[in-house]
């Protein structure tokens, strides 16, 4: 197959919705509990197996094996070693060996936090990792851990896997939305469909519509949003309802002080620039003055350009 070329997920509604997950596609699924990804994952393997493909599983994690009952799947055990460097040489060796168009399943990246005592080496093993795989064509999924990770970490991930996927679960349904390079507007709406039913999505739905990132900022749809997941008992969502005023007073104020610093930084440099204008002027005054004292003692005006 080419490189680019659409593969199935298992689960044909998710496989319309985002055009398809294609060879080279690194999939990072943002979850609360690894059951979440075992949802999208299991069937994600089982169609792998019916379409003949390779799997493997990387394996350095403590939890319970995220590939269930499929035994015949092939299991490659990294030692998690607290050296960045070995653990990204280890799973970069398997990689280069296993070839081309593998399908890869890999262990909870928040693992690595936990080994590494910083999250920002997660984010840069993934950083040069995620590369490395989509050269070769191969689809790898990667579960993370919701909330336990800084932002610079996330913003690592999120700016190198091709597609980034929050889960969202109640008691019956699995819901997904997410950050999706391709096409944030279908981002947004499996976000909406997952926020119909869920206050967490409705959360991140009405934050998203609230600070306008990635998409028309829109404080009405935000209430809503917002409003339908503080209704629903999200105690986050209330708060910020609450508070709205003041992020908009905050931005404000922001930007008014942004354009005092450039205010200052302009009359800083027109200070300079004059002040340099004067002490030039009163250097040439002063040159001028020593020159006419010397030619009146008589001394001779030396012209030698020193050099050292």
């Amino acid at each position: 197959m080419a490189a680019f070329d659409r593969i199935n997920s298992g689960i044909p509604e998710m496989d319309t919705a985002l055009d398809s997950i294609r060879l080279g596609d690194n999939v990072v699924w943002r979850i609360s509990e690894l059951s979440e990804f075992k949802a999208f994952v299991t069937p994600f393997i089982a169609q792998a197996m019916r379409d003949k493909r390779s799997i493997v599983y990387l394996r350095y994690a403590d939890t319970e094996p995220l590939t269930g009952y499929f035994t015949e799947i092939k299991r490659v055990l990294i030692p998690l070693s607290h050296r960045f460097e070995t653990f990204a040489a280890d799973i970069h060796n398997v990689i280069e060996k296993e070839g081309r168009e593998i399908f890869y399943i890999f262990d909870c990246l928040s693992e690595l936090q936990t080994a590494w005592a910083t999250d920002l080496m997660m984010g840069n093993f993934f950083k040069v990792t995620a590369p490395f795989l989509s050269s070769l064509d191969c689809v790898s999924y990667f579960p993370i851990k919701r909330g336990k990770h800084s932002l610079g970490s996330v913003n690592k991930i999120l700016g190198t896997a091709q597609i980034f996927l929050d889960v969202y679960s109640d008691n019956r349904n699995y819901y997904i939305g997410g950050d999706i390079p391709q096409n944030t507007g279908k981002a947004v709406v499996l976000l909406q469909n997952a926020a119909d039913k869920l206050s967490t999505a409705a959360y991140a739905l009405g934050k998203l519509y609230l600070f306008g990132r990635e998409i028309p900022q829109d404080k009405e749809l935000a209430v809503y949003w917002l409003t339908r997941s503080a209704d629903a008992g999200n105690e986050f969502a209330q708060s910020l309802l609450e508070h709205m005023e003041s992020y908009d007073q905050s931005r404000v104020q922001n930007a008014y002080m942004n354009m005092l610093l450039s205010l200052v930084r302009l009359l800083n440099e027109n200070y300079n620039k004059t002040d340099r204008s004067v002490r030039m002027h009163i250097d040439k005054k002063q040159r001028a003055e020593i020159r006419r004292k010397k030619q009146a003692l008589g001394v001779k005006e030396d012209h030698t350009i020193r050099q050292g």
